[in-house]
């Protein structure tokens, strides 16, 4: 099916090291009390906040409190991708308060491979179904795609699986598989930076 085939042509593309990625070692970052957030019935300019000296008061009681009427409002026609974490909890209220986002990822998933050979998809504790409805609930056409991390893979783990046609279509079948069975409307693949840019070209070519 169409997912089957993205989730493939992905497979056959990960292999592009990203330098700059969502690091999983953020979580153990001390979380501090949110301030959440709020709608207001009149834009900023009717408030009186668009001043060339503002009141720090101002800024504190005001920077989460959103014009209620401009929030399905868009400037720009590309494709947006909003990522959200499970450890910054004023993502997920963005989220599902703006009807602006193409698609928001939330980094929930790692995709693990085992000695044998054989695949794994982690991170369901941190699925929330109720705050997937939320953000379906804006109106807009935003999708639901999780991060997948190619978490803890090798250069050989890469080699191995993209020199194997039966691996890639194992891969393809746990990751549509889980896919389907959290109704998610697909994956964000991310290959994570563990080989530093120096994967040999041997795995680079394939």
């Amino acid at each position: 099916n169409e997912m089957s085939t993205t989730v493939c042509l992905l497979l056959l593309a990960l292999i592009v090291v990203s330098d700059g990625t969502l690091s999983k070692s953020d979580k153990k970052k001390k979380q501090k009390t949110e301030k959440e957030v709020t709608l207001a019935s009149k834009p900023v300019a009717e408030r009186n906040l668009v001043t060339v000296q503002p009141k720090y008061k101002e800024i504190l009681d005001e920077h989460k409190r959103y014009f209620k009427d401009g929030r399905k409002i868009r400037n720009f026609d590309g494709d947006v991708l909003a990522y959200v974490t499970p450890w910054n909890g004023h993502g997920y209220d963005v989220a599902k308060t703006f009807g602006k986002f193409t698609a928001v990822s939330p980094v929930w998933l790692q995709l693990k491979r085992s000695r044998d050979g054989s695949f794994g998809v982690e991170g369901s504790h941190d699925i929330d179904q109720g705050w997937m409805d939320d953000v379906k609930s804006t109106g807009s056409s935003v999708e639901i795609l999780p991060r997948l991390l190619f978490d803890q893979w090798s250069g050989h783990d890469y080699q191995a699986v993209l020199t194997s046609e039966a691996a890639v279509k194992e891969l393809t079948a746990v990751v549509v598989g889980f896919c389907n069975m959290n109704k998610f409307d697909g994956v964000v693949v991310e290959v994570w930076s563990q080989l530093g840019g120096q994967a040999k070209e041997s795995v680079m070519d394939k």
